[in-house]
């Protein structure tokens, strides 16, 4: 038997959104793996197939500890932290109580390391008596392939975090008016726009888009991530609602828009210093978008 079989390998419990059609999250998994290729990350069901878990990227704490034991070692890579005042803005003053007790739970899992996506997170943990290590988005490891050429008149445009998810104003119409004006304007300018879904559950928003301006729709969540990597480098631009639609589009270094619907998007701007190019979901505006636009083709 090869000795890079899994047989051979050491495992880790990976803890992450992993199997659900969801593509940032299926990008976290494979970076990660890529960064521990000496070990094998096995998402966790139901049991642990090793001592050592290892929380991977994604916005997990405080309250994915409330369902996973402490095991032997712990260790963080990547993650990203809730935003206190936005979990009570989705879901009501109540959720008070439920953020406090789900910190109680992470302090309890004893991490021997956290490196986080960004400060945000860093500094929350660190309000909170946990200290951590600002590492990053695991997702910017990735890199296109070099033969991929640069389109000057194709931009991608990603539009629709998840149905089940409360967005800053709470009004997915808002957003979806302001991008079909924006794509309506740029194509008559002779641009080519593609949507980009990164979940099944964002495709009713992105066909009400298509249908109106007869555009493609390119589905992500099908595709291989390094074909969505060697897409977005194909792109003069991109406009990115879901967070790692806007991760990927910077480890491809092409220019970003980002929709800010959750600060864990405005997080990663302040982190990669592209913060004037973003516009908060409850705030968005189809002049205020096409003026960012022409800024950033200049």
């Amino acid at each position: 038997m090869n000795e890079n079989s899994p047989f051979f390998q050491k495992i880790i419990n990976y803890i992450g959104w992993v199997g659900y059609g969801n593509v940032g999250d299926e990008a976290l998994y494979f970076a990660i793996q890529n960064a521990f290729s000496k070990y094998k990350l096995v998402p966790i069901s139901h049991y642990y197939m090793s001592g050592i878990t290892l929380f991977g990227g994604g916005t997990l704490l405080p309250v994915w500890p409330i369902f996973i034991m402490p095991n032997t070692y712990n260790y963080g890579y990547g993650l990203g932290v809730v935003d206190p005042e936005f979990f009570e803005y989705q879901y009501g003053p109540k959720a008070r109580r439920f953020y406090k007790y789900a910190v109680m739970k992470t302090l309890n899992v004893n991490f021997r390391m956290v490196g986080v996506r960004g400060y945000f997170s860093k500094r929350i943990l660190s309000e909170w008596g946990l200290e951590s290590e600002n590492i990053g988005d695991p997702c910017l490891l990735f890199k296109p392939n070099v033969n991929v050429k640069r389109n000057e008149k194709l931009v991608a445009v990603n539009v629709g975090s998840s149905i089940n998810e409360p967005i800053w104003g709470n009004d997915v119409n808002v957003v979806l008016n302001a991008i079909e004006k924006f794509c309506g304007k740029i194509k008559r300018e002779g641009y080519e726009v593609r949507l980009v879904v990164f979940s099944e559950s964002d495709l009713p928003y992105n066909y009400k888009l298509a249908s109106k301006l007869n555009l493609p729709i390119l589905k992500a969540y099908k595709d291989e991530i390094q074909s969505v990597v060697n897409f977005f480098s194909s792109c003069k631009a991109i406009i990115g609602e879901r967070l790692h639609s806007i991760v990927l589009s910077a480890a491809t270094y092409t220019p970003i828009i980002s929709l800010e619907y959750n600060p864990k998007c405005l997080e990663f701007a302040e982190n990669m210093e592209f913060q004037d190019y973003q516009i908060r979901t409850s705030e968005i505006d189809y002049t205020i978008l096409l003026e960012l636009f022409e800024k950033l083709i200049e």
